[in-house]
């Protein structure tokens, strides 16, 4: 039996202080502190400390589970040491005899150091169920310092736990909660001198030598150093060895586990007969659902209407969000919606809101709106979520001339073996996909940045070449043209009206909008706003912009091309 199980041995029918008494340890009371705070500084605790002099602090941790924790509390001495975790494997001259999962029974490394034979810095491994429970990514930051972080549904990083060169230290709510969840107890080593540039006597304090700590949860030797007599700074000092412990508690609710229970918010779903606005949470379980509801009550498949407006957020940040057909896709969260419609409304499941992180449920509050008298679910969204039956969209003009779009690339390849519009580069695709109905009755960027895609999309993309090459050369109006123009054919929209007069399948009107689309992509990027130009103001009472809104032009011009993909499909039946 050591010294320190003797102490508690004779003492052990006292009931031990809660607390360490700082005056008991003259010139340690501010390490007093830090042990009994846990070496816990706010919300952050301490988990590693490796001094490579030894004059100075050394902390590190170990789990241990209820059974071996009390023996671990008899004595001061370490059950585990940083970077000795090769000593688990078992040999005897040479030859392998065993491999033991723990350092010693019940306890097991929450950090672990591995230690490199040259010059490189020590390496810290984090506890795998640590860093599964909370699913945490490692961020490098620089050559000393690294980030444990966890991320939200709203993409938000949450520092964890991080090491700065020979320090490791997390949040402690996680770890309070791991312990909760796991089971296990916290013991935190120290092994720490402070020395001053005092004598003893200066200091009016008489020596002491293994002083153990009468303490519940704290086990360690107190004792005064000796003066090395080589150094002016080190004249007296304390010396502290030992360990104390945080136990595990019941774990009530997980928050940082489930990082992503965040809340639900309610929403605006109808009106009651005062005419007052009714709100319901979006958390499905307090819902009823098809097989639960009484009457017409609300329920998870009630439709929540919004401003439209609420998509401008996701559309100016296409690189990250993607809206689409009945989906809105960002990095780590989806929402499906019905915006298959010319109302300016957007409509969302009650239950599917309640997949949004918080933060993005509160955004979308803020265009939340009650149910217009004459409000309904668009024919797509019924077709698909009620009946089942896949449907295009049939009503808002971008969603149409998009989906017309992609079914002309799949048919014509299919038919004839080559594309007459080339595959657009993943830049190019990007912008495609943003293409939508305006959610501003005139918006002079968004426009703008619409036709530039538009033309890009269709005109600049189409296949020249192969154009060129299934042109039948034989056809006489085009031996003329040719001879006239030098045997010259330049431009998309040229070469592709002679495919099509050599084929029968010449339409007039359709490339006769096309080239006035690429006039006014053209004149529009080349002139400063408010300047005259005839041919300018010219297309723009083309396409209705003397006389309508931005918005409704655009819609008329998805429209218009929809009707050219449709021709164009109509050529490969």
């Amino acid at each position: 039996m050591n010294f320190c199980e003797f102490i508690k041995t004779f003492f052990g029918r006292r009931k031990m202080k809660m607390a360490l008494e700082r005056t008991t340890f003259p010139l340690g009371e501010h390490y007093v502190d830090k042990i009994n705070a846990r070496f816990i500084e706010g919300d952050e605790i301490t988990l590693c400390l490796i001094d490579n002099d030894f004059s100075g602090e050394n902390i590190f941790c170990s789990l241990v589970d209820d059974e071996h924790l009390e023996e671990c509390l008899k004595h001061h001495t370490w059950e585990i040491r940083p970077g000795d975790y090769s000593d688990r494997i078992d040999v005897s001259h040479n030859i392998f005899l065993n491999f033991r999962n723990q350092p010693e029974p019940g306890v097991i490394p929450l950090v672990y150091m591995i230690s490199a034979m040259d010059e490189r810095k020590p390496q810290f491994i984090i506890n795998n169920d640590f860093r599964t429970i909370y699913s945490l990514f490692e961020k490098y930051i620089n050559h000393q310092t690294t980030y444990y972080v966890q991320t939200t549904k709203a993409c938000k990083e949450i520092k964890v736990l991080w090491v700065e060169d020979n320090v490791v230290k997390a949040n402690i709510n996680y770890i309070k909660e791991f312990l909760g969840i796991t089971g296990m107890n916290l013991l935190l080593y120290y092994d720490t001198m402070i020395w001053t540039d005092k004598t003893y006597d200066e200091w009016g304090v008489k020596p002491q030598m293994n002083v153990p700590a009468d303490c519940e949860d704290v086990a360690f030797l107190f004792s005064h150093l000796s003066a090395t007599g080589l150094d002016d700074t080190k004249k007296s000092g304390a010396w502290f060895q030992g360990k104390c412990v945080i136990r595990h508690e019941k774990v009530k609710e997980l928050g940082a586990w489930n990082v992503n229970a965040e809340g639900y918010e309610t929403f605006v779903v109808g009106q009651d007969e005062s005419g007052n606005n009714v709100e319901k949470t979006c958390d499905e379980n307090q819902l009823p659902n098809l097989f639960t509801r009484k009457g017409d009550e609300y329920w998870t498949l009630t439709p929540v209407y919004f401003h439209c407006e609420v998509l401008d957020k996701y559309l100016a940040n296409a690189d990250r969000y993607y809206v689409g057909d009945a989906y809105l896709d960002a990095p780590s969260w989806g929402l499906k919606m019905d915006n298959d419609r010319t109302d300016g409304l957007v409509v969302v499941f009650l239950k599917d809101l309640g997949d949004l992180p918080f933060e993005e449920q509160q955004y979308w509050k803020s265009f939340n709106i009650a149910p217009p008298a004459t409000a309904d679910l668009s024919n797509t969204a019924i077709m698909r979520s009620f009946w089942g039956v896949p449907t295009n969209p049939s009503s808002a003009p971008a969603l149409v001339f998009k989906q017309k779009y992609a079914e002309l690339r799949k048919v014509w390849n299919a038919k004839f073996g080559w594309d007459l519009i080339k595959p657009l580069s993943p830049d190019d695709e990007n912008e495609f996909n943003n293409l939508h109905q305006m959610t501003d009755d005139n918006n002079l960027k968004d426009f703008t940045y619409q036709i530039l895609t538009l033309t890009r999309s269709i005109i600049d993309s189409l296949n020249e070449k192969e154009l060129l090459e299934r042109i039948d050369t034989s056809n006489s109006d085009y031996q003329q043209y040719m001879a006239e123009h030098d045997n010259k054919m330049d431009g998309s929209i040229l070469r592709l009206e002679w495919y099509l007069r050599t084929r029968g399948s010449y339409n007039a009107a359709m490339l006769t909008y096309l080239r006035k689309l690429q006039s006014y992509r053209s004149k529009n990027a080349a002139h400063r706003r408010g300047t005259a130009d005839k041919e300018l103001n010219k297309l723009k009472r083309f396409f209705g912009l003397d006389k309508t809104s931005q918005k409704d032009a655009l819609n008329g011009i998805f429209s218009q091309l929809t009707e050219c993909m449709e021709y164009f499909v109509s050529l490969c039946k």
